[in-house]
């Protein structure tokens, strides 16, 4: 397949996964503050509150990595890595369609963030 057509097979299979993550949620509905006059009550329904805010959360910064990544395909710089400027393999863009680092990249960006959050805990 010529590259032309995978990068529009590409931009097909973001738009779709922008759609769907821009769909309103059950997580959202969850997010609404009630009171319970039992404890337990209100500790579950905090928790499942606060794991419903992790989502949207989640889904919002996929939204925008996805987005990011569909102006980079109008740009006509989609598929080069942000940080070396080298391409980012097929299989790495067939399996996360956003991705914006090389793998290369992405492991060493890891690392220091694996690496400053343990530093900020030795602080602590």
């Amino acid at each position: 397949m010529d590259t032309k057509r995978v990068i529009m097979s590409r931009k097909k299979a973001l738009q779709s996964k922008l759609n769907e993550l821009l769909q309103p949620s059950a997580e959202r509905e969850t997010i609404k503050v009630e009171t319970f006059s039992d404890p337990l009550d209100q500790l579950s329904s905090a928790a499942t509150r606060e794991l419903a805010i992790h989502l949207v959360d989640r889904n919002s910064r996929l939204a925008s990595e996805v987005r990011s990544a569909l102006t980079r395909i109008d740009e006509g710089t989609y598929g080069l890595c942000e940080s070396c400027d080298n391409s980012i393999a097929a299989k790495r863009l067939d399996a996360v369609p956003w991705a914006r680092l090389c793998v290369s990249c992405q492991g060493r960006q890891e690392a220091e963030q694996v690496h400053s959050v343990g530093h900020v805990v030795e602080a602590a």
